[in-house]
């Protein structure tokens, strides 16, 4: 259910950022339109992916029983191989369009190596999110791997403050929103006894 879910919303926002690029007579304007709204839905996926069990434990708060540990790790999975799917869609739309004949720009442009490594990680996590693939490669460290997920966060961040193409008061507002969530995430694990801390990750 979590994987199908995030798939129709990962769909519904490709088409709906098609759409809002098609509205545009202009092509560049079109194209911003594609990168930003790519970049801006990847963003959403992460951003859920590593704030879900803050946000299961607000909804176990306010009664929803569904959030209960299955669930939620189910849904993180599933937003994280979203984030990775999104992030790559962003990077072929880019360097097919904005910086199609500039992909030097690449190694010269601070904003751009950061995005680049983000989505390194994002792919990297996504691999070894496949129970299968972790058997047949024999990864030992891939929970430690995945908390390599709040580094491609920061170095997102780090990617859209620099971008001339990005908001940078809606930036800040959405990672300080994640950020306030961490709390209730601590608050749950001092009240079920303060075991050993489990990674969070896409």
């Amino acid at each position: 259910m979590a994987r199908r879910g995030c798939g129709l919303a990962c769909l519904a926002a490709v088409v709906a950022v098609a759409a809002s690029g098609l509205t545009s007579n202009y092509e560049l304007v079109r194209e911003l339109a594609w990168i930003r709204g790519t970049g801006y839905a990847a963003l959403a996926a992460l951003l859920l992916a590593l704030t879900a069990s803050p946000l299961a434990a607000l909804a176990r708060k306010l009664g929803w029983r569904w959030a209960n540990g299955a669930t939620v790790g189910a849904f993180r999975r599933a937003f994280g191989l979203s984030a990775a799917t999104l992030a790559s869609l962003h990077a072929a739309v880019a360097l097919t369009t904005y910086l199609w004949g500039a992909w030097e720009a690449l190694l010269h442009q601070p904003f751009l190596r950061s995005g680049a490594l983000a989505l390194a990680i994002l792919l990297a996590m996504a691999l070894t999110s496949f129970p299968r693939l972790v058997s047949a490669l024999r990864l030992e460290l891939w929970k430690q791997l995945h908390v390599l997920g709040f580094i491609a966060a920061l170095l997102v961040l780090h990617h859209l403050l620099l971008s001339p193409f990005a908001s940078r008061t809606l930036v800040l507002c959405v990672f300080l929103f994640a950020a306030l969530l961490a709390p209730l995430r601590l608050l749950r694990r001092r009240r079920s006894g303060g075991g050993a801390p489990r990674p969070s990750s896409p």
